[in-house]
């Protein structure tokens, strides 16, 4: 800074300010010629009456002293008009004692300064002096907290006359407010200075008349500091700050008195604890806790569901172009497993029910649905479900493995790494399946099996191993005596294929997850989950995909999705 207020019994409040800023010595050739304000009476703390204020200003040729000559220096006061202000203020004519040019100021009345106003003191035309330094000024006012017993009581202010040519002002923002991880800009002007920036915990020192931030994520108070090259003790300090949309916050202890509204996740560190009394999911709300969650004393409740451990389904009816508003598929939460992924689900008409299929941790459980209601099935319930049951576009895998290819032998004759592979399925006659596996590595291979009486025999000719990759499983339809199907190729891109021709990218759609693909009233439908976890549908009936339309907002847990026809109608499941 270039000037320091140094208060020592004085009631009132002082702010000083110069032009220019700062202050700079004069030369032989170029005299610099200042103006010293001090504000009176701004954020005062505790009311204290006011019948005179003296200043004193330092004449000589010195470091310590402010200008050589005094002669030509003016008084006067801005304010202070008002009967309750002072009714107006004289600025009497200066003296000289001590080596010092004093400036005397008095009110017609006396007033009170409570912080509701000010004034302001104003001493212009001051020649300074050549030499560099730190000048102080004192003030001394005669002050009372009770209207009575007035006292003199003193304060300094320290002024800074930095060497001829220094300069350094207009310090901007490109941006006073921007978007939470946006950067930016700062410039200003400089002569004869380095500088550095100050912001939160860091610095830099920077050689430019500019300088970028990073990215910015809650309001920032920027100081930059300008030195001298002539004189290293002399430093001029300039601050601003930027407000941040949106910020990150972090506190320490924080209480509020009100309701907070999350717009995302609520999350507590392990170890931490959400102590309360009450949790109310009002107004429809579900409670959604985590996976491993430690209830001490009695948990109430009809609408609990554990994060992650939940799936949701919504319907197309035929002719419709509306899916129904998703709706949840509890699981059961008794033993606490694990959250179902993306990568354990599968779905299919099993007789007059679907059969919905998860791989909870190492387990594989089921739920079934009658077209009312979700009910639980288990492990050997339904020992003679076969592999067919499942609709096109089914992913079976689990924990890195199919789940249901050891099951009846029907899967015999592929190699182990096929066997470990992602799968899908299309029947294309009573007697006939194809089978599609992705290898961990991406080695798409095409499997074909004909129906016995109770299993499936892998024709001669299989598997083979197709021209194209993928990273994904991969979601397979039969549609107009076509197999087509889709998956997640390079870049995360939606790729689609007919009749195992060479796949193409499509409608510039992105997923991290399998796309599910079935036929059903006339066309082909597609679900997709976006990068956001966002679910998305699209159909048609030619080889053109119209754009998708989102019929399930972003999922706290994403997920493969899948597709089934029942009872006539279109059935997916995320």
């Amino acid at each position: 800074m270039t000037i320091r207020l140094q208060a020592t019994d004085a009631l009132l409040t002082y702010t000083p300010t110069t032009d220019p800023d700062p202050l700079t010595a004069s030369t032989d050739k170029d005299i610099t010629v200042a103006k010293l304000e001090l504000t009176v009476g701004r954020n005062m703390t505790q009311p204290a009456y006011c019948r005179k204020i003296t200043v004193k200003i330092p004449i000589g040729p010195n470091s310590n002293e402010l200008t050589n000559t005094y002669s030509g220096i003016k008084p006067g006061v801005i304010g202070g008009t008002e009967p309750e202000h002072g009714g107006g203020w004289d600025a009497l004519t200066p003296t000289t004692e001590d080596g010092k040019r004093v400036f005397t100021f008095k009110p017609d009345e006396w007033p009170q300064f409570d912080g509701s106003w000010v004034i302001t003191l104003v001493i212009s035309q001051i020649e300074i002096n050549t030499v560099t330094g730190r000048v102080p000024i004192e003030i001394i006012e005669e002050t009372s907290p009770t209207d009575s017993n007035y006292t003199p009581k003193s304060a300094v202010v320290t002024v800074e006359k930095f060497p001829a040519g220094f300069l350094f002002r207009n310090l901007r923002p490109s941006k006073i407010m921007v978007d939470n991880g946006e950067t930016v800009k700062l410039t200003w002007e400089v002569q004869n200075a380095t500088c550095r920036v100050f912001w939160d915990k860091l610095s830099e020192q920077v050689d430019d008349r500019e300088w970028e931030s990073g990215p910015l994520y809650n309001t920032t108070g920027f100081m930059v500091q300008a030195t001298s090259t002539t004189d290293a003790t002399m430093v001029h300090t300039l601050t601003t700050a930027v407000t941040v949309w949106r910020p990150d916050l972090e506190v320490g202890e924080l209480i509020v008195h009100g309701t907070i509204t999350a717009r995302g996740d609520v999350e507590i560190d392990p170890g931490g604890t959400l102590r309360t009394n009450t949790i109310d999911p009002s107004s429809g709300h579900r409670i959604a806790l985590g996976s491993t969650t430690t209830v001490k004393g009695w948990l109430e409740t009809d609408d609990l569901i554990l994060r992650g451990r939940y799936l949701r389904f919504c319907v197309l009816e035929q002719g419709s172009t509306t899916w129904s508003a998703p709706e949840l598929i509890p699981i059961p939460i008794s033993p606490p497993k694990v959250p179902i992924t993306d990568l354990t689900l599968a779905a299919g008409a099993f007789g007059d029910r679907i059969l919905c299929i998860y791989a909870d941790g190492d387990e594989r459980n089921e739920m079934l649905f009658d077209g009312v209601s979700w009910v639980a099935g288990w492990n050997d319930r339904y020992s003679e479900y076969r592999y067919s049951s499942c609709a096109p576009g089914v992913d079976i895998r689990g924990a890195g493995r199919p789940v249901y290819m050891d099951r009846g032998g029907h899967m015999d004759g592929l190699p182990d790494g096929i066997k470990r592979a992602w799968s899908s399925s299309q029947s294309l006659t009573k007697m006939e399946e194809f089978v599609l596996f992705v290898s961990p590595e991406g080695i798409v291979n095409r499997a074909e099996y004909r129906r016995t009486t109770d299993s499936y025999v892998l024709s001669q000719d299989s598997p083979v191993q197709l021209p194209w990759g993928a990273l994904s499983g991969v979601g397979l339809a039969r549609f107009n005596n076509a197999l087509t199907c889709l998956f997640i190729g390079a870049e995360n891109a939606v790729h689609c294929s007919r009749d195992w021709l060479n796949p193409s990218p499509l409608n510039n759609w992105r997923s991290r997850f399998r796309p599910a693909l079935a036929a059903f009233d006339g066309k082909l439908h597609a679900l997709i989950t976006t990068m956001n976890g966002a679910l998305v549908w699209s159909s048609t009936s030619t080889e053109n995909w119209p754009e998708a339309v989102e019929i399930s907002d972003p999922s706290s847990v994403p997920r493969a999705p899948v597709l089934t026809v029942y009872q006539n109608k279109l059935y997916a499941i995320f």
